[in-house]
């Protein structure tokens, strides 16, 4: 994890790459914010952007990966409309109280 700059006072952490997952403030069960704007893929729809804010029960969160050097960095998971499975990047949902991993500027 690398500190990423300041938001609304506090410092904030980008997760780059492979965490394990009990080392990931997000688990199942959790209600997380996603932001308006947010890039959300989903194998109905494709990769497209939130058109407004909601919020969200994660199913599960995929932990990232790195690969020949290219890091992708961890999801957070839930069933979405019509029963397809959507994801976002960890580092753009809000969670935990307000708190924020990732400059999401939303």
């Amino acid at each position: 994890m690398s500190t990423r700059g300041k938001s609304k006072g506090h410092a904030v952490t980008k997760i780059d790459g492979y965490h394990d997952k009990a080392d990931l403030p997000v688990k199942a069960g959790d209600r997380v914010w996603i932001p308006k704007g947010t890039s959300i893929r989903n194998l109905s729809r494709g990769t497209y952007a939130a058109g407004r804010g909601y919020w969200i029960t994660v199913n599960h969160v995929l932990p990232g990966w790195e690969c020949e050097g290219e890091k992708h960095n961890p999801k957070v998971c839930w069933p979405g409309t019509g029963a397809y499975w959507s994801e976002a990047d960890i580092n753009d949902v809000t969670f935990g109280h307000g708190s924020s991993f990732g400059l999401t500027g939303r």
